[in-house]
């Protein structure tokens, strides 16, 4: 067996199974609400680990590579932001049962995707060669962390169209009853 499909075989499964897997988890995660809440955690936090000034330049902190300490400031501001828009900003609940499964299983999709993308950026160049061509194309390429970034705002504003549709479809049957 040669090195690549050893590679492809072992790294790439892992990580596509954290893909798929991780999508069905997070769908039933999210029937309790907390998904736009969870989407603008991620973007907050990467966009603040990513441009940190002080996670920058060569060498690492505290013995740590900045790659390292980008996923620990990563993590820690997700959970921060998660915190204080799902307990104090956002109240109302947007998930399964305001969505549908299906809806929320894409969203969830893109949204680990995304996730993965965003770690993949993150890492240093000679980490990244370590995986296959397929993972570095899906997740490590230069459009990757933009496409994948870009693909859950697309899908929102879709379900945001089809949800007003739906409502303005109810409130026209709210209106025909009442006369």
């Amino acid at each position: 067996m040669s090195t690549e499909l050893s590679n492809f075989l072992s790294i790439d499964i892992v990580v596509l199974a954290v893909l798929v897997l991780g999508s069905f988890l997070y769908t039933f995660m999210l029937s309790r609400g907390k998904l736009l809440a969870i989407l603008i955690s991620t973007y907050m936090a990467f966009v603040l680990a990513h441009f940190a000034p002080f996670l920058n330049g060569p060498g690492g902190i505290f013995g740590l590579d900045f790659y390292i300490l980008r996923i620990i400031v990563f993590v820690a501001v997700f959970l921060a932001v998660l915190f204080l828009l799902s307990n104090i900003i956002f109240q109302t609940p947007v998930g399964a049962e305001t969505l549908g499964w299906f809806f929320v299983f894409w969203l969830s999709f893109l949204q680990v995707g995304f996730l993965l993308a965003v770690f993949f950026s993150f890492l240093p160049e000679e980490i990244i060669q370590t995986f296959s061509k397929f993972l570095q194309n899906i997740f490590a390429s230069p459009n990757a962390l933009f496409i994948w970034a870009f693909l859950p705002v697309v899908f929102l504003a879709y379900i945001g169209f089809r949800i007003n549709k739906n409502m303005d479809e109810l409130e026209d049957e709210d209106e025909e009853e009442e006369e």
